[in-house]
C-alpha cells in the first residue's frame, strides 16, 4: 500500500515537462531558480514529488506569461 502511494506521487523529468507544458531548458531554469526541487537526481533523470509539481502548476495557471496559462485559456475559448 505505501509503495503504491509512493509510486503514484513520483514524477520523472518528462512527466513534469508534460504537466507544466515546458521544455527541458525551462525545467532546468525552474530548478536553478529554486521553484522546483528534485527529490532524487540520477545519472540521466531527475525525480520530483508530484504535490510540489502541482503547487507550481497551480501558480503557473495564474500567470499569463506561461504556456500553461495560454493553453488553458485557449482551451476554454474553444469550448465556449
Amino acid at each position: 500500500m505505501e509503495k503504491e502511494i509512493f509510486i503514484e506521487n513520483i514524477l520523472g523529468s518528462y512527466d513534469v515537462q508534460e504537466t507544466l507544458c515546458i521544455n527541458r531548458s525551462r525545467l532546468s531554469a525552474l530548478i536553478k531558480a529554486g521553484h522546483l526541487k528534485p527529490i532524487k537526481e540520477l545519472k540521466n533523470e531527475q525525480l520530483f514529488w508530484k504535490p510540489d509539481v502541482q503547487v507550481l502548476r497551480d501558480y503557473m495557471l495564474k500567470d499569463p506569461r506561461t504556456n500553461l496559462y495560454k493553453q488553458e485559456k485557449g482551451d476554454a475559448r474553444k469550448h465556449a
